[in-house]
């Protein structure tokens, strides 16, 4: 399992993606990228894998030429990546 920390992630904020970012995602997603391959990691809560802001961000995410990778996760485990 791929170990997940400041010194190799770092945290992108979602408003470079989306101008006016919907509470639901401030509060359900976390967008890292790894400091050495560029690439992306999207966390998403479970609750919100039907959300429509959840497909509008993964559309914008390919739009603006992303590489990345969702997880799916509980809340606890997208508060242990605030810190990041």
């Amino acid at each position: 399992m791929l170990e997940i920390t400041e010194h190799n992630f770092s945290q992108i904020s979602l408003s470079k993606i989306i101008d006016k970012v919907p509470d639901v995602l401030l509060q359900g997603a976390k967008l890292l990228q790894s400091k050495t391959s560029k690439e992306c990691l999207l966390y998403v809560m479970n609750d919100i894998r039907e959300d429509t802001h959840y497909f509008d961000l993964k559309k914008r995410l390919r739009d603006g030429k992303y590489t990345y990778k969702t997880e799916f996760a509980t809340r606890q485990q997208l508060e242990k990546l605030s810190h990041i």
